[in-house]
């Protein structure tokens, strides 16, 4: 075969190897999505949102508030966040998220008399030997003056409670027994009690009893084997833990990236104490020309991120980059 034709085979092969590689080549350039650049404050947005479906589609079966509830997810793991998305009654939800009325805060008050069963004192009579009568803890003094509480309240600081501490009296005893304090509704021999031996005795205890909530009536009071009048005064409330609110913010960096150029765009750096958790790239304008993001990463790629790089190759005409990142302080 002649030289010249072997020259044109071997040039017209190395046409055919290029327009291939172009082609694969800008089939990855068009495949490579472009990251939006959500703000944290949008990411924030798209999760309370997603927190606060689930309450209202939960928060009917487990006799919680939505408010409550929502407060509760807060706390919650992403996998039991996903748990509790997938499940399929609250029974699961339960299993999922525990017993919400554990690990509560103690919010002391100051001592508010919430009932007293003597009609002098605006209550509705002695407590005869058996009957449960419920009681509410907190509240205007229009739901407590009618059982005997304070005329102008006993305000819960984070309203419905958990759990109440409160001081209870057995008062004008009619001979030996106790009384018993249990959460309303419930079994009222499960409650924290006082014992009485004799009839002329007034005597008091102290305990922490669970509410009912969201029931009307928070505890329930009952008489056994002596009837007798009691007076309650609440000394503090529980109440569900806040989760701590996430201390993060997001910013962003442009950087103008010339025709041909391989570049690396930088976020700016996290403020100290805060890390990189997140980030993405964005360019000015959409392109079909090959203009790629070789590399979406934290900066530096060992140890603590404290930026987000965008690294990448510009076959397209000059345009800016833009390098966007998430900071958070990490406990």
């Amino acid at each position: 075969m002649p030289i010249i034709k072997k020259h044109k085979l071997l040039c017209f092969g190395i046409i055919l190897l290029g327009v291939f590689l172009l082609g694969i080549a800008s089939v990855y350039a068009e495949d490579q999505s472009q990251d939006p650049g959500v703000t944290y404050e949008e990411m924030m947005a798209d999760r309370e949102a997603k927190l606060i479906e689930l309450a209202e589609r939960w928060a009917a079966q487990l006799g919680e508030g939505v408010e409550d509830l929502t407060r509760t997810l807060h706390s919650a793991t992403t996998e039991e966040l996903l748990e509790v998305d997938q499940a399929g009654s609250a029974e699961d939800v339960r299993e999922a998220l525990g017993d919400v009325d554990k690990d509560l805060v103690y919010t002391p008050v100051t001592p508010c008399i919430v009932w007293d069963t003597r009609p002098s004192f605006g209550g509705e009579g002695i407590l005869n030997v058996g009957v449960v009568r419920g009681m509410r803890v907190h509240g205007t003094g229009s739901s407590l003056g009618p059982q005997g509480g304070s005329s102008s309240g006993c305000n819960a600081p984070r309203g419905e409670p958990r759990a109440v501490h409160l001081q209870f009296l057995a008062i004008d005893v009619k001979g030996r027994g106790n009384l018993k304090v249990s959460p309303y509704a419930g079994n009222p021999a499960s409650g924290i009690g006082v014992n009485y031996v004799e009839a002329g005795w007034d005597l008091a205890n102290a305990g922490t009893v669970k509410t009912a909530y969201n029931q009307g009536d928070d505890v329930q009071l009952q008489a056994r084997f002596a009837a007798c009048h009691s007076k309650g005064i609440v000394l503090g409330y529980y109440y569900p833990v806040d989760p701590t609110p996430l201390d993060a913010y997001s910013t962003s960096r442009s950087q103008y990236v010339a025709n041909r150029q391989i570049a690396s765009v930088y976020s700016p750096t996290c403020l100290p104490g805060y890390v990189a958790t997140g980030g993405g790239c964005t360019q000015q304008f959409q392109t079909t020309q090959l203009n790629t993001f070789i590399a979406s990463r934290p900066n530096p790629t060992t140890g603590t991120p404290t930026r987000w790089e965008c690294q990448g190759e510009n076959y397209a005409s000059g345009m800016s980059w833009t390098a966007h990142v998430v900071c958070a302080r990490i406990p």
